[in-house]
This record gives C-alpha cells, structure tokens and sequence, in this order.
C-alpha cells in the first residue's frame, strides 16, 4: 500500500498499481475492473472507520497504463464533492480496489492512504 501522506485539498491524486498473474508472476491484465471498483473510507485522526464515499463521481479507473499490460491506474479527483463533505481536512482516507480480475482470480485490496491538509486546518 501507498502511503501518499498529507495531499493538498482539492488536489487530483494519481495511483498505480500492478496486476500479475499467479502462476508466473509475469505482468497480467485485469478485467472487470470500473470506476465503482475504486473504494475510498474516510477516518478521522488515524481511527479507521467504515465510511466509504457513496459516489463513483470523480474516481477513475484506467488499465493497461501507457499501453503497458499489468501496470493500472487510478485517478481520486478531491475537488469533486457530489458526496457532500466526504472530503475534509484533517481526515484520513484509505482507498481500496475491490472485486477486479486478474488471471481467473477475484481480487480486493488497499492500494493507498492519505491525509486531507492537516488537522483542524481551514478549507
């Protein structure tokens, strides 16, 4: 997992991760893998928590990045708000890829966490 650190408010956050297949190990493509797949959790103060955004709105799901199979790519736009407050500074976040494929395997793990700002900072 990513540890992106405190990122600026209203800022695009850029997240690669790799997909191999488990017999060889040798770079594999993921299918079945959308913007929806995309799940971000928001915390407070380090306590993790069960708050997952209610909207796809503004994450982007890519694969195959630069025509390179096996490295993918998503895009967490901070700016977008259609989850009304979900994005607050001084608030951690944990983002999760959940149910993609990669060799016949279904596959759900965290690719990254940050911090909005700092704590108690004004938006």
């Amino acid at each position: 997992m990513i540890d992106l650190g405190i990122v600026r408010p209203g800022s695009t956050l850029n997240i690669p991760f790799g997909s191999f297949a488990a017999s060889t190990g040798a770079p594999s493509a993921v299918t079945n893998y959308a913007d929806a797949d995309i799940q971000v959790y928001k915390g407070t103060l380090g306590a993790s928590s069960t708050t997952q955004r209610a909207s796809a709105a503004g994450l982007t799901a890519a694969t195959t990045f630069d025509s390179l199979t096996g490295i993918n790519w998503l895009t967490i736009n901070l700016a977008d708000n259609t989850t009304a407050g979900f994005w607050a500074a001084g608030s951690d976040y944990v983002v999760v890829v959940s149910d993609i494929t990669v060799d016949s395997q279904t596959l759900r793990f965290p690719v990254a966490r940050f911090t909005i700002g700092h704590h108690a900072a004004i938006l």
